[in-house]
């Protein structure tokens, strides 16, 4: 995963790294239904903890994470 999310050699890492294993290994129909749910249910958990503007912040920066696994980060120059 995206360094600083989460630290992998600690006991909540390696259970962060097994769940999301379980739920992507793409060999049940309806995984990523699944994992949206899950997301939209952090995202109402976090806003619910420390407010909308806060929650909206800390999501937006893990866009930023999916767009640099792809290579789209910041500072990466668009092919046109």
């Amino acid at each position: 995963m995206i360094d600083g999310l989460y630290l992998s050699d600690t006991p909540e890492g390696r259970a962060i790294e097994a769940c999301a294993a379980a739920i992507s290994d793409r060999t049940e129909p309806g995984q990523l239904a699944m994992v949206r749910k899950l997301a939209r249910i952090a995202l109402i958990a976090m806003a619910r903890l420390v407010g909308p503007d806060q929650a909206s912040m800390y999501f937006a920066s893990l866009s930023r994470d999916a767009l640099e696994m792809r290579g789209a980060g910041k500072g990466k120059q668009k092919q046109r």
